[in-house]
């Protein structure tokens, strides 16, 4: 449960920047995706969160962008 908490946090973290953000709250199967617009949807894996929030962006989330880099340190 800790690992989930964990994993949401970092997340929360890297998604922020592209308007985004997670939720697990470990009862809930799959990780809740939203938008700051409020747009929620739940994606069953961590492969699934980066396909869908590319998919609400419009825009890839390349792991070697400055954004992406300043957000995961």
């Amino acid at each position: 449960m800790q690992l989930k908490f964990r994993r949401a946090r970092i997340l929360n973290k890297i998604l922020n920047s592209y308007g985004l953000a997670v939720h697990d709250d470990g009862r809930t199967p799959g990780i809740q995706l939203r938008s700051f617009t409020g747009r929620t949807v739940i994606v069953p894996d961590l492969e699934a969160v980066w396909s869908e929030a590319e998919a609400q962006t419009g825009t890839a989330l390349d792991p070697l962008d400055a954004r992406f880099l300043r957000a995961a340190a």
